[in-house]
């Protein structure tokens, strides 16, 4: 009887100890290595709880066994014999009980780690398949922006060179159209000037 109350006594504390870890460890852990530690000790914790459910099952077993040996025998110890083994059934019993429930909250709370976990994946899921269509979607875009053809470039114009050795010759000054844009938007005006003249004939 001693022996079973000082079992308890020391695999209680341990895992209790382990308990609010294990509860802690899977739903808040996002590191990999700190994610992998947290599985070795749920997992330890859960083959501590296998152990111990099955070392006092053998345990009780025996106990049981022991109680039909002494109520078949006539040894006028039996009913003290008898009332020592069912105080020691009551304590396995009730550590047995307790590892049960041990065993059910730790089951609780991985499936509840598991639940946590899906819906981050899910959720992490549905941003990755968000970025994948905003890509596409830009990637749309850029292609319509390179395919762009403004109308200046189906404009049949004087070639460059030309139009400023014509602006030369009538004596302008060419330093203005240093920049590229605005020596296109006068080759356009003075496109437009030239198909006006044509039209008016």
């Amino acid at each position: 009887l001693e022996s079973e109350a000082s079992m308890k006594r020391r695999n209680s504390p341990s895992t209790d100890s382990q308990e609010p870890s294990a509860k802690k460890a899977c739903p808040g852990s996002t590191d990999g290595s700190a994610m992998e530690e947290d599985i070795e000790a749920t997992l330890a914790e859960m083959n501590s709880l296998h152990d111990q459910f099955y070392s006092k099952t053998a345990s009780l077993k025996d106990l049981m066994q022991n109680v039909l040996k002494t109520k078949a025998s006539s040894s006028p110890k039996t009913d003290l014999s008898v009332e020592d083994i069912r105080r020691q059934g009551v304590v396995l019993l009730s550590a047995l009980k307790q590892t049960n429930r041990k065993a059910q909250e730790q089951v609780k709370d991985q499936r509840e780690a598991v639940q946590d976990g899906k819906r981050r994946v899910d959720s992490l899921q549905l941003a990755l398949q968000n970025l994948h269509y905003q890509v596409l979607h830009l990637k749309r875009e850029a292609a319509k922006c390179l395919d762009f053809q403004a109308v200046d470039e189906t404009v049949s114009l004087v070639p460059q060179q030309d139009y400023l050795a014509t602006l030369q010759e009538q004596g302008q000054d060419t330093s203005e159209y240093n920049d590229e844009h605005t020596l296109m938007l006068a080759r356009l005006r003075d496109e437009l000037e030239q198909r006006k003249e044509l039209v008016s004939r």
